[in-house]
Parts: structure tokens; C-alpha cells; sequence
């Protein structure tokens, strides 16, 4: 009898688990040619400049609900599960940014630049967070 409660809990348990996942393909594409201000470069390469560097920044973008007051411009609203509005950032949305935060020290240029989305390492899922990183640089012309 004990063994029949012992298989009961097992298949209750391997039933209760987390529910499959579902095959997904998402592209992320950075047109590095489509930002608003054509005097600044970026470039995933840190070669073939002649530059000073000034910083390095790194900008994380988490997904999520937005305050009332918040820029909602360029994110992309998608509704979750419970049907409540969620927040990401475009490829535009994240390299102006960037060219942002880089241009506050002077910079004409984006070096060395990535975008990674963190994936949970125990699950293989997305986290819903982006990490931009770049040198921020100034190009002796």
C-alpha cells in the first residue's frame, strides 16, 4: 500500500512541474546605419580608429511595467500572461541610449559595442533584461 502512495506522489509531483517550454525564434537586429545623429559612429569592432577613450558605459534595460510619467517611446508593449501591460525596448530605444550616455563625456563614437540578452542559466529562458556595453570615444580625424 505504501508503494502505491509512493507512486501516487511521484506522478503528482512529475506532473506539477514546470510546464513545457515552447520553441521560439526571436531576432534582434541593431542597424547600426538607422540612428538619428550621422556624425556619431558605432561600431562593434575597437579597431581601425584612431581614438582617445573617454568611458565605458554598460546600460542594463530590464523588462516591466512603466510609471505613469515614464518615456514610453520606443518600447514595445506586449501583454503578459495575466494580461497586464509589458515593456521592452526596441534596438532603436537602446543604442540612442547609449549614444546618450556617451555623448555626456564628449564622445563622437560607440566602440567595442554589444547587446546581450541574459538568459536563465537553469532553465535556458529569458529574463526579460539587456545589457548594452560600448567604449565611449573620441575619434582623432
Amino acid at each position: 500500500m505504501k508503494r502505491i502512495y509512493i507512486l501516487f506522489a511521484f506522478i503528482a509531483i512529475l506532473f506539477s512541474s514546470c510546464g513545457s517550454m515552447r520553441y521560439s525564434e526571436t531576432a534582434y537586429v541593431f542597424d547600426y546605419t538607422d540612428h538619428e545623429d550621422k556624425s556619431f559612429i558605432i561600431s562593434p569592432t575597437v579597431t581601425g580608429f584612431d581614438y582617445d577613450a573617454l568611458a565605458k558605459i554598460h546600460i542594463t534595460f530590464k523588462v516591466g511595467s512603466a510609471k505613469k510619467d515614464f518615456d514610453t517611446k520606443d518600447l514595445v508593449v506586449k501583454k503578459n500572461n495575466k494580461g497586464h501591460n509589458k515593456y521592452f525596448p526596441t534596438s532603436r530605444r537602446i543604442l540612442n541610449r547609449c549614444m546618450e550616455e556617451a555623448k555626456k563625456f564628449g564622445a563622437d563614437a560607440l566602440i567595442g559595442f554589444t547587446v546581450t540578452e541574459e538568459v536563465n542559466t537553469k532553465y535556458g529562458t529569458l529574463t526579460g533584461r539587456f545589457d548594452a556595453e560600448g567604449i565611449a570615444v573620441k575619434v582623432r580625424k
